[in-house]
């Protein structure tokens, strides 16, 4: 209940306590009254008080500067542990505001970080088009494995055929069928014993599937990368909604104050417009605030599918490598981008292995019925059965066998050169998010130290502005360093998480936070 809502006699008493600290000053500006005579009569000094008390004192009573509380609980929960420690010591529930943009998307009541990053799993087309191709390249892999397994032939041909002979042929075995019909069959089964070529192109292609694979690892590591993104900006922009609502809610407050005392005569009209600038200030970042989350709804529903109507945030669990150079050694190890090309690398060896064994002798064991009936105009029919070993061999084929080696071999050179690359990269980015760490958390110290400084001075102004003792100026100062030191809290609280997740994604183990958040409940 506020001043405007007690007994009259409460705010007598406050005007009476109004009037020791006013009366001095008003010692040297009591208005003097003319009597029909010509002579002065002085005012009594308690009544002048009670009379200007009525406009500056009593408004100052009725108006005083509020102590504008957050808009939720949850988010004074997670602001106090942000203010007090910088981070989540325990899973909160954040409720989200309702986005004005229509968005076809189901509404789930609370999600976490691991239930966003299974829905994220479910419903990505990327990770579906990545899953797909691991799968193409499984399949072409056991295609070419199937060219050194047994292959069986038939054939069957029937048909009219018309036979001929030389003179001397004719003369000596005339042919008794000229114009007949002919009728052959082949049966063969041919089994590959030495093929090098077939083997090394086997190889390859299993090569291929793993690094697809990896590929499809990567892509699932990049889709839960920007998921976790999304929900951080989420939780983020509300935590600035919020902070940007409380802060327009005092200003507003003190809008309405001012502008009651400049109608008054206690504060002068540029007072107040000093006052209406810092209130539309405050609009301007509330509008920016609920643009930005807007615009994280949006992203999020796209990953997900779901529009969330509150946030469980936990605190992250996942242990990182002490130093940038564990970091890397485990992400040499277990990257599985680094992985793909890898073996990416190994499959174009295996194929340029292939290309060069192209001249080398083939053997096979060929097992075959033969059958021919009315076979060139001679009735009957023959039957052949045979069992041979096969040697064929490619001697010489324009040179194509040596332009395809060259190829692969600059093709070898090519992806070695990226995985350096990618590797320099990685290795920089580590680095760079090891120091952004640091910063970070040396930031959002200072930070906690600042808003704590920005707090006690906030109480210490508004005591001294309701005594007339403070300029508005330092005032509104101390509100607007306040409001920027909480929102740089929000600020360097993601930006940490998010330094996180780019670390656990260079190393290769996001998987390990999406399982450590995948059961996470709130704490009551």
């Amino acid at each position: 209940m506020n001043e405007a809502q007690k007994p009259i006699c409460l705010i007598l008493r406050k005007v009476e306590k109004n009037m020791s600290r006013h009366s001095q000053n008003l010692r040297r500006f009591r208005p003097v009254k003319k009597s029909p005579r010509g002579q002065s009569h002085k005012v009594p000094a308690a009544v002048l008080v009670i009379l200007l008390s009525g406009v500056l004192g009593v408004a100052h009573a009725l108006d005083p500067q509020p102590v504008v509380k957050s808009s939720t609980k949850s988010m004074d929960t997670i602001m106090a542990s942000l203010l007090e420690v910088g981070s989540v010591g325990r899973a909160v529930t954040i409720p989200l505001s309702t986005p004005k943009a229509a968005q076809d998307a189901a509404i789930d009541d609370m999600v976490t970080l691991g239930r966003s990053l299974a829905l994220a799993d479910s419903h990505s087309d990327a990770l579906g088009a990545a899953q797909a191709s691991a799968n193409s390249a499984r399949w072409a892999a056991r295609s070419t494995a199937g060219h050194y397994g047994p292959r069986l032939d038939v054939q069957i041909q029937g048909g009219h055929e018309h036979s001929t002979s030389s003179d001397e042929t004719a003369k000596n075995n005339p042919i008794a069928l000229p114009n007949h019909t002919r009728v052959d069959s082949t049966v063969v089964l041919r089994q590959p014993v030495i093929d090098i070529p077939a083997l090394q192109a086997y190889r390859r292609d299993d090569k291929l599937a793993a690094a697809a694979s990896d590929k499809r690892d990567q892509t699932q590591t990049d889709v839960f990368f920007e998921t976790a993104q999304a929900f951080d900006q989420l939780l983020q922009f509300q935590l600035l909604i919020d902070l940007a609502q409380e802060h327009r809610e005092r200003m507003q407050s003190l809008l309405g104050y001012m502008t009651r005392r400049a109608a008054g005569g206690g504060a002068t009209h540029a007072d107040r417009d000093r006052v209406y600038a810092m209130s539309l200030a405050a609009d301007r970042d509330m509008v920016d605030a609920r643009s930005q989350y807007e615009r994280a709804q949006v992203a999020y529903v796209r990953l997900t599918r779901v529009r969330p109507s509150a946030l469980l945030v936990s605190p992250i669990k996942t242990l990182l490598p002490d130093t940038p150079e564990e970091a890397i050694d485990q992400m040499l190890a277990v990257n599985p981008g680094l992985q793909g090309l890898r073996k990416q690398i190994e499959a174009a060896d295996y194929d340029r292995a292939s290309t060069r064994a192209g001249v080398l002798p083939k053997v096979a064991i060929e097992a075959g019925d033969y059958y021919q009936r009315n076979a060139s105009g001679i009735s009957g029919s023959t039957r052949d059965k045979r069992v041979m070993l096969v040697m064929s061999m490619n001697v010489f084929s324009g040179g194509s066998d040596y332009s395809a080696a060259r190829a692969q071999a600059e093709q070898i050179n090519e992806l070695k050169l990226k995985l350096d690359d990618t590797v320099a990269k990685a290795r920089e980015r580590l680095t760079v998010n090891y120091l952004a760490l640091d910063s970070v958390r040396l930031q959002l110290s200072i930070a906690r130290e600042e808003n704590k400084a920005n707090s006690q001075v906030a109480k210490a102004f508004d005591a001294q502005m309701a005594s007339a003792n403070r300029s508005l100026l330092d005032v509104l100062d101390t509100y607007q360093k306040l409001y920027q030191s909480r929102v740089s809290i929000v600020k360097l609280f993601v930006a940490e998480r998010q330094a996180t997740y780019q670390v656990l994604k260079d190393v290769g183990t996001f998987a390990a936070l999406y399982d450590e958040n995948a059961k996470t409940t709130a704490t009551p």
